[in-house]
């Protein structure tokens, strides 16, 4: 009886020990909540491009502003307009993000997509006009009057992108 007892004791220690080592091994759930931390990080940074004031919200005239920064920043030549090369280029706060978690092409990919839906006179290049108009309907389709950084997220050019780095 004494020695069942050992058994047991050990045979508990034993499973309370893989029990624990288990928990330390990197989960597919960890990892994903991991990356949407990460995306999240990534998002809040570049939302600040559109909330001038600071306040977690952008409004309408903050994210026409904001959208003026954004194409500057993706005419990389100055000639006015941005084609898909300098559009890749542009970080949007994610490309690091993508290289380091293998997922480089699939971002391109969505890029590309993003490119072609913001390309409405289908001439191969953003002007500053196409640039404003897509943020503005994208931002505020996701979120009404005014945007959160959360509902900066939900953006369909921002989802997309977040997406492709799962």
């Amino acid at each position: 009886p004494e020695n069942a007892g050992k058994k047991e004791l050990n045979m508990r220690t034993k499973i309370a020990g893989l029990t624990f080592a288990l928990a330390l091994l990197p989960s597919p759930l960890m990892a994903q909540d991991r990356l949407a931390g990460e995306i999240a990080t990534a998002l809040i940074a570049s939302f600040a491009v559109f909330d001038a004031n600071g306040d977690g919200a952008a409004d309408t005239a903050e994210v026409i502003a904001g959208a003026k920064s954004v194409f500057t920043a993706l005419d990389a030549d100055g000639s006015g307009a941005a084609d898909a090369a300098e559009f890749q280029l542009f970080s949007m706060g994610l490309a690091t993000l993508a290289e380091t978690k293998s997922q480089k092409a699939a971002y391109q990919i969505q890029r590309t997509v993003i490119f072609t839906r913001w390309d409405t006179n289908v001439d191969g290049q953003l002007t500053e006009q196409e640039v404003t108009l897509a943020l503005v309907s994208e931002l505020f389709t996701a979120a009404g009057a005014s945007v959160s950084s959360e509902q900066y997220g939900k953006a369909a050019f921002i989802a997309e992108m977040g997406g492709a780095l799962r």
